[in-house]
This record gives structure tokens, sequence and C-alpha cells, in this order.
């Protein structure tokens, strides 16, 4: 039990002792572990050359013939797994050739009149909340200013 600062300091020499001792022991088992990945990859490596070969050969396979194989379904499948076609959600991206940048779109948007597709995010200054309101004003709108305090030590 620690009741003085003399105690808080021999807890500090023992907490450090002991981070100190198990950082020995992550080293040694680190090292280890190292040596151990560099075998995998050496064992490996030829297995995953080939292996990244037949997934780029099976895709681009599958990227010119998509038509014919998934004239009817979606999904294939075969005797030693499936082939899938599945599209992603429509993304936007910018037309180099007219728009460089979101800005001069959104400058587009405003020169063309088509305000319906810009939109203006609201949302509370929290920033602002903590350093101008009352702490009544604060009550009213449902919020409250927390700080705490934070303990640490740290060992030589």
């Amino acid at each position: 039990m620690i009741k003085t600062i003399d105690d808080a300091n021999n807890a500090l020499e023992q907490i450090g002792a002991r981070k100190r001792a198990i950082a020995v022991v992550q080293s040694r088992f680190n090292a280890q572990l190292a040596e151990i990945k560099k075998r995998l990859e050496k064992e490996v490596s030829s297995d995953q050359v080939e292996l990244e070969k037949l997934e780029n050969e099976l895709m681009d396979y599958m990227k010119s013939n998509s038509s014919d194989i998934f004239q009817k379904k979606k999904t294939v499948s075969l005797a030693f797994g499936t082939l899938l076609s599945r599209k992603t959600p429509a993304r936007l991206e910018l037309n180099e050739d007219t728009a460089e940048s979101w800005p001069v779109v959104l400058e587009n948007l405003k020169k063309f009149k088509m305000k319906r597709f810009i939109e203006i995010k609201r949302s509370p200054n929290k920033t602002e909340i903590k350093k101008s309101m009352s702490k009544e004003d604060m009550e009213k709108v449902g919020v409250k200013k927390v700080q705490e305090t934070r303990y640490e030590y740290k060992t030589i």
C-alpha cells in the first residue's frame, strides 16, 4: 500500500524494473519471430508468385469474357469454386477536362443554377460552445462541459 511519497518512489522503481525485464523478454521473442517470418517468406515465396500469377490470369479472363461467362447469372459455380461478377455502388469522379477539383464543381453548380445539388451542412460549433456559451445556456440546449484531470507517471 502506498501511503507516503517514499512509497510512491519505491513503487516507481519497481515498475521501472519490471517494465525493463518485460522489454528484455519481448525483445528476445521479437527476434525469434523475425527469424521465423524470414523462413516462412522463403518457403512460400515461389508458391506466392505462382498464386499471384494465376489470380491475375483468372481476373483477366473474367474481365475479357464477362459477357459470355456472366450472361445469365452473376455467379457461376464450377467444380473447384465459383466465379462472381458484382457491380460496386456508383461513385463520382472529377472529369479532368472540365473540373480539376470539387470546389470547381461547386462553383459550376452555382453558375448553372443547379442549387438542388448543393448541400448545406449544419452542425453545432462545439469549439465555440465550449468557449463562449454560459452554463445555463448549455443546460437549455442539452449539453454540459466536462473537463477531467488525467494522472500519469513516468519511470526512468
